[in-house]
């Protein structure tokens, strides 16, 4: 069944995540400034909330669940990657650039990156395979949930925490180890949330995690193991990623009537609505505003202006992308909806 809260959040945690983007992408701040690596909370949010979101639908087989998965996420992702896939072919052809195109590692994307010779298009795909991973492994976790008795619920993520304090294999398959580890603990944390709908007194508790969640951070941060860039600590994610990002959400779920409360604004709303009835097509389709966007700031020489006017730049990047994707969602929407469709042809 759909949540209002739930699609309302969806929408919003989209929308941060196209100011993310304008924050590292476009060039105004280094990536090295501390203060906007502090912005990374959107991913553990988003796995939040595949996790809650889950957790209301009704109960599917596995090979159901895996079908309809497939379908919604492999699908439309192979479709975004045969029109990267060209336009990297067509920029090797017409404009001479290098071409070090792999095809097979476009559909079958891992954590390393790909390589494209258009900027933006790949940057942001390293979600893809983290989130096939968390999504093959839901049912298993869903299963722990239902079967443990509700005062041990919590234990998985204890064990999950405790198993990432431990690890530190550097070898390539770690870094899988530590995305799922840090995403699949909100991901079923996201199972929790029929039951924080339902208590209504939770927000000390909240508090509570969030203040240790906060101490525990400020004692990591004086391990030289941990520096204070948040994005160094999310490539892969470790303990002082997960850390912050607890406290992050425990906050934000303090303050969280009033954040549904301006989110509920209908000029605010209608974006919303878009962004989350169609997010996973913005996601996968919303490096081309950025595309625009560097041609139209080439075309008019604009870069060094705004470079002199960074936050008055970011607030028009911010602006522009936003308002953009809604024309991509329109454009290339009906590729996420496809599922429905064929549904109604059966």
């Amino acid at each position: 069944m759909r949540d209002r809260q739930l699609d309302l959040i969806r929408g919003g945690i989209m929308i941060w995540i196209m100011l993310v983007h304008c924050l590292y992408w476009m060039g105004l701040f280094a990536s090295e400034n501390v203060i906007i690596s502090f912005f990374l909370i959107e991913m553990p949010i988003i796995f939040f909330i595949t996790g809650a979101s889950n957790s209301l639908a009704k109960p599917k087989t596995l090979v159901h669940f895996y079908i309809s998965r497939f379908k919604r996420i492999i699908l439309p992702y192979w479709i975004y990657s045969c029109i990267a896939i060209v336009l990297i072919a067509s920029a090797s052809i017409f404009f001479k650039q290098e071409n070090h195109l792999v095809i097979l590692d476009w559909f079958f994307p891992h954590s390393y990156g790909l390589w494209s010779n258009w900027p933006y298009i790949a940057w942001h795909l390293w979600f893809i395979p983290v989130y096939i991973m968390i999504i093959a492994l839901y049912p298993f976790l869903k299963r722990i949930y239902d079967y443990l008795p509700s005062y041990t619920k919590f234990l998985p993520l204890v064990l999950a925490i405790i198993i990432l304090f431990c690890f530190i294999d550097n070898k390539p398959y770690s870094i899988y180890v530590k995305y799922l580890l840090v995403y699949g603990f909100f991901t079923y944390l996201g199972l929790f949330y029929p039951d924080f709908k339902e208590q209504k007194n939770l927000k000390y508790t909240a508090g509570v995690i969030g203040i240790i969640s906060f101490v525990i951070c400020f004692l990591l941060v004086k391990s030289p193991d941990y520096p204070l860039n948040m994005q160094y600590n999310k490539f892969p994610p470790n303990s002082l990623f997960l850390f912050y990002n607890l406290m992050m959400l425990c906050f934000l779920y303090i303050g969280g009537k009033y954040i549904l409360k301006l989110l509920s604004l209908s000029k605010i709303k209608r974006i919303l609505d878009i962004y989350s009835s169609l997010g996973y097509t913005i996601y996968l389709y919303h490096p081309f505003s950025f595309v625009v966007l560097s041609v139209l700031l080439n075309l008019f020489k604009l870069n060094d202006i705004a470079k002199q006017h960074s936050v008055i730049a970011l607030c028009c990047y911010f602006l522009f992308v936003v308002l953009f994707n809604i024309l991509i969602a329109k454009f290339f929407g009906s590729i996420e909806k496809m599922d429905y469709k064929l549904s109604k042809l059966k």
